[in-house]
């Protein structure tokens, strides 16, 4: 009988607490990872279409988030998460171009894919 009572008291709930100093991490780990989303978000040309740029020794004038236009793009399976951003430069002759630039690969990768916009004056 004794087995049977303490296999009984495991089905009740003990109420879990948290310490203010361990919600205040919390809050301030969130808050960091928010700022820091927001500031790599909208702090200028991501590092891949800088680098991108750097590579092929043209001068970014103007680079854009496309929200929703993917441009030659669409279609394609461009994987989750994957950011199309339409670029203006100037190339080494000293023209401005425009293309739309984008991540390709998987974790291990860090490429870009590019078409130039043959469209823009």
């Amino acid at each position: 009988m004794r087995r049977v009572a303490e296999l009984g008291s495991l089905g009740r709930y003990t109420r879990m607490t948290i310490s203010t100093g361990h919600k205040v991490f919390m809050g301030a780990a969130i808050v960091a990872s928010i700022g820091t989303y927001l500031y790599h978000r909208f702090s200028g040309p991501p590092f891949l279409v800088q680098r991108w740029a750097k590579d092929h020794a043209f001068r970014i004038l103007r680079c854009e988030y496309s929200y929703f236009a993917r441009g030659p793009f669409t279609g394609r399976s461009s994987g989750r998460g994957v950011g199309v951003y339409h670029v203006r430069v100037l190339d080494p002759d000293g023209r401005e171009r425009t293309a739309w630039v984008r991540w390709v690969g998987g974790w291990d990768a860090d490429k870009t894919e590019w078409h130039w916009d043959e469209n823009a004056a």
